[in-house]
């Protein structure tokens, strides 16, 4: 009986949290980290707390006009975020933040991301349109496909910049899907022939 009561409490107070409306400012902070990765319920509801526990400490913070306090609670805040999410998890949702927020400035600029990726990706859309989620993870691969490509040609490797040039085209394919990514290949041979 003292077991059944005590289920019965924890299911109720479960409902109770389940049903409870997320604030705005949270959904703002969450929503974002569960489209990258997936999370348990349990995870949710600890990110709910971390995310609000942030939030409100980095607004007395810059109440008081502190900006070293606020840099001290983001970095505990996103230590925090490592340790409900995993190393692995963690990385995938720094990858989107970043590239999302190079996406939000490149759209303020009316530019994409670095100059480097814009060379990249302008071209690319403008021979096909691409949703945001595309768009971020277009940043993401042209990013590490420039990372990579330059870290073989110091090392000398020509063979590896060839296979990371193939496994980048590979991504491009995944990401628009076959047909967008033909346009995208004859739009790129149009421009190479009239540079020529």
């Amino acid at each position: 009986m003292k077991k059944t009561l005590i289920l019965l409490a924890g299911l109720l107070a479960a409902a109770a949290l389940h049903a409870q409306k997320i604030p705005n400012n949270v959904r703002e902070r969450l929503d974002p980290i569960q489209t990258v990765v997936t999370i348990t319920e349990a995870e949710k509801m600890q990110l709910i707390e971390a995310i609000s526990e942030f939030q409100t400490r980095t607004a007395e913070a810059r109440r008081a006009g502190d900006k070293a306090e606020a840099g001290r609670i983001d970095k505990r805040y996103r230590a925090q975020l490592a340790e409900i999410l995993g190393a692995e998890r963690y990385a995938a949702v720094e990858r989107a933040e970043r590239a999302a927020r190079e996406l939000r400035l490149a759209e303020k600029r009316r530019t994409s991301a670095s100059k480097s990726v814009a060379r990249r990706l302008d071209p690319i859309l403008r021979a096909v349109t691409a949703t945001d989620a595309e768009r971020v993870q277009l940043i993401e691969a042209i990013r590490e496909f420039q990372t990579r490509t330059a870290e073989a040609r110091r090392a000398g490797d020509k063979a590896e910049a060839v296979r990371i040039d193939k496994r980048y085209r590979a991504r491009l394919a995944e990401i628009l899907g076959a047909e967008r990514y033909d346009v995208v290949r004859k739009a790129e041979k149009a421009a190479r022939e009239q540079q020529r």
